[in-house]
């Protein structure tokens, strides 16, 4: 069923891609492979039926694709219903950061001003291949005047004029976060800031209005040095056509927020385990914290988090208790853990909680994570409702990969299981002990050695982190190395040629850019030249 599709310009070796099962090569190479294709064919080194399967998975997937043109042709209603859709999964993904004295969800009719260029004109998606047309987009501004019809709105580039509309409204609603300059595809950020108009204009609203509301989007992380000015705080990410209602519905309680971080926020950019070697020497970037990929590493480190993974609140209060582990099965073939446990929803409204599962391996002889989140389930609760959850872990929670047995193992001991609503908020735990499984290897006790926490230490020094790759730190300097398909065009910058070649691609693409995405897409461009492959340039 299906096929296997490259990336796009992802394709190295078309013959070696056929030989192992890849049918369709995009966005397709204008014919520049067929000449080795037929080559490797009368070499005898790929099969005429090997391209046959190929072409036939492609065709069938076609003659699949006309007969749902031909027989169900789109409605209108069908973008209606996927719009609704979109206005739901919005809805249950926003994070409620922070509630201070229960100021939301706010009243109907309740006097308000807004501020934020995203009330108007939403910033819901990514750049670049993310990029789609969507069939219509809620505006927050146009969703508050249905709740609040006497709503007043500015901009806020004139941050004078902002404070005196805010300090004559009961609540003021900032939206805000990165724009397209900011975030992309192609190229990384350089810190974790906001914009600095967007900081004085929160900070400015803040100190004239007690009840100042910000909604973020933004595509990752952002520090929020003014986190303690305002009471509550919404991380809606880029949450599609329908974030701008969506928001608007959790904000006057229409739905109470579900959403939870699936990433840590940090206090300061340097707490983050990538700081040291980022953005790299050359064009190589090292990734230093091994296993320790996000709140693996705050968590371990004992670092002090702005907010921590898995972290959302919810407009009730709910409570966990009665934990109850049964080992179902413990053998070098397979492991069961069934966990239950009663969860209740104290409050006055409905909402729903997302309980996460995590195992820490109390005794191996092996570095690993304090803890690795294994299991998590979102729970819909009415007031005063309770229910008994249950998780079951199999063998894939507890084991790791042996360096030196090359292959999965677990080792038996001590496994403490934590229930909780994020990483830094473990309501139950219990320990379990499993007597099956291997020791790890010496060369994995090596590599991984065991570290005292929270005292964890990244590999500071070019051995340690050798160790951990089992290889010498390639070169990151390309310079003098002979010019082949994979050279990058960066590295030809130093030439005429690169140099023409650079120019060439950049002028294709302008040509085909909007007037109004010029400067945003204008640096997605050149990252997007300087990254391609001399093999890629047939696409152009």
């Amino acid at each position: 069923q299906g096929l296997v599709i490259t990336d796009w310009g992802a394709t190295n070796d078309r013959v070696a891609a056929i030989a192992a099962g890849c049918d369709l090569e995009m966005p397709g190479s204008h014919g520049a492979c067929d000449a080795s294709i037929e080559k490797a064919i009368k070499k005898g080194t790929l099969t005429e039926n090997q391209i046959d399967d190929c072409a036939i998975r492609v065709l069938s997937l076609m003659l699949l694709a006309k007969d749902n043109l031909d027989n169900q042709p789109i409605e209108l209603d069908y973008f209606d219903a996927h719009h609704d859709l979109a206005r739901e999964a919005a809805r249950q993904s926003i994070v409620l950061l922070k509630n201070d004295n229960s100021l939301l969800p706010l009243k109907q009719g309740a006097l308000v001003s807004v501020f934020g260029e995203f009330a108007t004109n939403p910033r819901y998606q990514g750049m670049g291949s993310s990029e789609v047309n969507a069939s219509k987009i809620d505006i927050p501004l146009d969703h508050i005047k249905l709740y609040s019809p006497e709503v007043k709105y500015l901009d806020g580039t004139n941050l004078e004029q902002a404070k005196r509309l805010a300090s004559k409204t009961e609540v003021a609603i900032i939206f805000c976060g990165l724009s397209e300059l900011d975030e992309s595809e192609a190229f990384d950020r350089p810190h974790l800031d906001l914009p600095e108009e967007y900081t004085a204009l929160i900070k400015g609203i803040a100190s004239v209005n007690l009840n100042t509301i910000v909604v973020l989007s933004n595509g990752a992380a952002v520090h929020m040095p003014w986190q303690n000015l305002v009471p509550a705080i919404f991380e809606s990410f880029l949450s599609g056509q329908g974030g701008g209602s969506a928001i608007v519905d959790l904000i006057y309680g229409k739905a109470s927020p579900s959403g939870k971080l699936s990433q840590t926020v940090p206090l300061h950019i340097k707490d983050s385990p990538t700081f040291s070697w980022f953005p790299g020497k050359g064009r190589q970037v090292q990734y230093r914290e091994g296993l320790n990929v996000g709140y693996r590493y705050y968590d371990n480190a004992g670092i002090e988090v702005q907010f921590p993974f898995g972290h959302g609140l919810t407009y009730s209060i709910f409570q966990m208790e009665n934990l109850k582990i049964q080992i179902g099965s413990d053998t070098d073939e397979e492991i069961l853990i069934e966990i239950t446990f009663n969860l209740a929803n104290l409050g006055s409204v409905e909402a729903a909680e997302v309980v996460q599962c995590y195992v820490h391996d109390c005794s191996s002889t092996v570095y690993r994570p304090d803890q690795e989140l294994n299991a998590f389930e979102k729970v819909s609760l009415k007031p005063n409702e309770s229910q008994r959850v249950m998780f079951q872990l199999n063998r894939e929670a507890f084991v790791f990969w042996d360096t030196g047995l090359k292959k999965w193992i677990s080792e038996p001991g001590d496994f403490e299981i934590r229930i909780g609503f994020s990483s830094r908020d473990i309501r139950l735990q219990d320990i379990i002990f499993l007597q099956s499984g291997v020791t790890a290897s010496s060369k994995a006790q090596t590599s991984y050695p065991v570290q005292e926490l929270p005292l964890y230490r990244l590999p500071d020094s070019d051995k340690d982190f050798e160790a951990m790759l089992d290889h010498p730190i390639p070169s990151p300097d390309n310079a003098g190395k002979e010019v082949d398909h994979n050279t990058l065009i960066a590295d030809l910058q130093n030439t005429v040629l690169g140099r023409f070649l650079k120019g060439q691609m950049l002028a294709t693409m302008a040509a085909n850019i909007p007037e109004d995405k010029r400067e945003a897409q204008g640096m997605f461009a050149e990252e997007v030249a300087d990254n391609t492959p001399l093999r890629s340039l047939v696409l152009w």
